[in-house]
Formats: C-alpha cells, sequence, structure tokens
C-alpha cells in the first residue's frame, strides 16, 4: 500500500520539492503514515483532512498552501489506487 500511496503523493508533490531535485524521499514519512491510516476503512472527508494535516505538521503553514478541498482530491486519488 504504501508504493501506491507514495506515487501518488509525488505525483502531486504539493511543495515542488521533486521538481526541484530534491532527494525522492521527502514525503515518505507522510506517505508512510497514510499508509497506515488506510489500513482502517477512511472515507475521502477524513483522510483529505489527514492528508491537510501531515503536511502542515511536516512543514508549516507558509510552505504548504493547500487547501483542504485539494487535499481531498489527492485522498480520492489514493483511494482509487488502493482499491485497483
Amino acid at each position: 500500500m504504501f508504493d501506491k500511496v507514495k506515487a501518488v503523493i509525488d505525483e502531486w508533490d504539493p511543495i515542488e520539492l521533486l521538481s526541484i531535485h530534491c532527494p525522492s524521499d521527502e514525503y515518505d514519512e507522510i506517505s508512510m503514515e497514510l499508509s497506515q491510516i488506510l489500513i482502517c476503512n477512511v472515507d475521502i472527508e477524513f483522510l483529505g483532512k489527514e492528508i491537510y494535516n501531515l503536511f502542515i505538521q511536516a512543514f508549516g503553514t507558509s510552505t504548504f498552501e493547500k487547501s483542504i478541498d485539494e487535499c481531498k482530491i489527492i485522498a480520492q486519488k489514493i483511494l482509487n489506487e488502493i482499491h485497483m
């Protein structure tokens, strides 16, 4: 499950760290935490808020500028990936 979550988060690259050639593990901790959350049956609302909160905790509001609605779109992508 981690690989699928990581792929979606890395593709999203919300802080554009990967596009400036930072190490490919920049979002791995967040992807791992999301993978653990997904062990339980969660919905888009819950997962979107978790994505938002994890990025805010990791990077702060001055660096992470995405909205909860944008995070819900990513939550949907993750849920689609893990249910394929």
